[in-house]
Protein backbone atom coordinates (compact mmCIF):
# COMPACT_ATOMS: atom_id res chain seq x y z
CA UNK A 1 0.00 0.00 0.00
CA UNK A 2 1.49 3.67 -0.86
CA UNK A 3 2.20 4.98 2.17
CA UNK A 4 0.20 8.19 1.55
CA UNK A 5 -2.55 5.96 0.45
CA UNK A 6 -5.27 5.61 3.37
CA UNK A 7 -7.60 3.76 1.52
CA UNK A 8 -7.99 0.80 -1.52
CA UNK A 9 -10.61 -0.72 -3.95
CA UNK A 10 -10.76 -4.00 -5.11
CA UNK A 11 -14.29 -4.46 -6.67
CA UNK A 12 -16.62 -3.79 -4.19
CA UNK A 13 -14.84 -4.39 -1.26
CA UNK A 14 -13.31 -1.00 0.31
CA UNK A 15 -9.77 -1.38 2.28
CA UNK A 16 -9.06 1.58 5.07
CA UNK A 17 -5.77 1.24 7.05
CA UNK A 18 -6.47 2.12 10.62
CA UNK A 19 -4.35 2.07 13.64
CA UNK A 20 -5.94 -0.66 15.77
CA UNK A 21 -7.90 -3.06 15.98
CA UNK A 22 -11.72 -2.41 17.77
CA UNK A 23 -12.25 -4.07 20.72
CA UNK A 24 -15.42 -6.44 21.17
CA UNK A 25 -14.93 -8.05 17.53
CA UNK A 26 -16.01 -11.92 16.72
CA UNK A 27 -13.03 -14.15 15.68
CA UNK A 28 -12.76 -14.82 12.30
CA UNK A 29 -11.82 -18.67 11.18
CA UNK A 30 -9.76 -19.13 7.83
CA UNK A 31 -12.04 -20.81 5.27
CA UNK A 32 -10.07 -23.44 2.60
CA UNK A 33 -9.23 -20.68 0.38
CA UNK A 34 -8.08 -18.63 3.16
CA UNK A 35 -9.62 -15.54 4.95
CA UNK A 36 -13.00 -14.79 2.93
CA UNK A 37 -13.46 -10.98 3.06
CA UNK A 38 -16.54 -10.71 0.94
CA UNK A 39 -18.04 -13.70 -1.44
CA UNK A 40 -19.35 -12.75 -4.42
CA UNK A 41 -23.46 -13.29 -4.17
CA UNK A 42 -24.05 -14.40 -8.14
CA UNK A 43 -20.87 -15.93 -8.93
CA UNK A 44 -19.26 -17.91 -5.29
CA UNK A 45 -15.81 -15.77 -6.65
CA UNK A 46 -14.13 -14.20 -3.08
CA UNK A 47 -11.86 -11.54 -2.07
CA UNK A 48 -9.29 -13.13 0.02
CA UNK A 49 -6.11 -13.01 2.12
CA UNK A 50 -3.99 -15.61 2.77
CA UNK A 51 -4.12 -17.22 6.28
CA UNK A 52 -0.44 -17.20 6.85
CA UNK A 53 0.16 -13.29 6.49
CA UNK A 54 -2.99 -12.56 8.96
CA UNK A 55 -2.52 -12.31 13.03
CA UNK A 56 -5.98 -11.64 14.00
CA UNK A 57 -9.28 -11.35 12.03
CA UNK A 58 -12.40 -10.33 13.37
CA UNK A 59 -16.08 -9.08 12.65
CA UNK A 60 -18.18 -6.13 14.18
CA UNK A 61 -21.71 -6.65 14.73
CA UNK A 62 -22.37 -4.67 11.28
CA UNK A 63 -20.85 -7.16 9.72
CA UNK A 64 -17.34 -5.06 9.33
CA UNK A 65 -14.14 -7.00 8.80
CA UNK A 66 -10.96 -5.92 10.41
CA UNK A 67 -7.45 -7.39 10.11
CA UNK A 68 -4.00 -7.29 11.56
CA UNK A 69 -1.57 -8.51 8.98
CA UNK A 70 1.95 -9.35 10.07
CA UNK A 71 3.83 -9.41 6.25
CA UNK A 72 2.45 -7.77 3.30
CA UNK A 73 0.53 -10.25 1.68
CA UNK A 74 -2.23 -9.63 -1.41
CA UNK A 75 -6.23 -9.64 -1.64
CA UNK A 76 -6.89 -12.35 -4.12
CA UNK A 77 -10.12 -12.08 -6.23
CA UNK A 78 -10.98 -13.89 -9.07
CA UNK A 79 -11.76 -11.00 -11.21
CA UNK A 80 -9.57 -8.89 -10.00
CA UNK A 81 -6.45 -7.63 -10.21
CA UNK A 82 -4.79 -8.76 -6.47
CA UNK A 83 -4.30 -5.76 -3.78
CA UNK A 84 -1.29 -5.41 -2.09
CA UNK A 85 -1.33 -4.37 1.88
CA UNK A 86 1.87 -4.08 3.70
CA UNK A 87 1.94 -5.11 7.69
CA UNK A 88 -0.86 -3.05 9.89
CA UNK A 89 -4.40 -3.01 10.56
CA UNK A 90 -7.25 -2.59 8.70
CA UNK A 91 -11.21 -2.07 8.05
CA UNK A 92 -13.10 -4.20 4.92
CA UNK A 93 -16.29 -2.34 4.20
CA UNK A 94 -18.48 -2.37 1.02
CA UNK A 95 -18.53 0.84 -1.53
CA UNK A 96 -21.68 2.29 -1.54
CA UNK A 97 -23.30 3.58 -3.81
CA UNK A 98 -26.01 5.95 -4.13
CA UNK A 99 -29.32 5.56 -6.17
CA UNK A 100 -30.91 9.11 -7.15
CA UNK A 101 -34.23 7.70 -7.99
CA UNK A 102 -35.06 6.03 -4.26
CA UNK A 103 -32.98 8.09 -2.26
CA UNK A 104 -30.74 5.59 -0.63
CA UNK A 105 -27.41 3.73 -0.03
CA UNK A 106 -26.59 0.49 -0.83
CA UNK A 107 -24.11 -2.00 -1.23
CA UNK A 108 -22.49 -2.08 -4.64
CA UNK A 109 -22.49 -5.92 -5.64
CA UNK A 110 -19.57 -7.46 -7.04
Amino acid sequence: MDKRANQLQQGDVLITKINAMPIGGKPVKPAARGFVIAEGEATGHAHTLEPGAVVAITVDEEGVIYAQIARQVNLLHEEHNPVSLDPGVYRFGRVQEYDHFSEEARSVAD
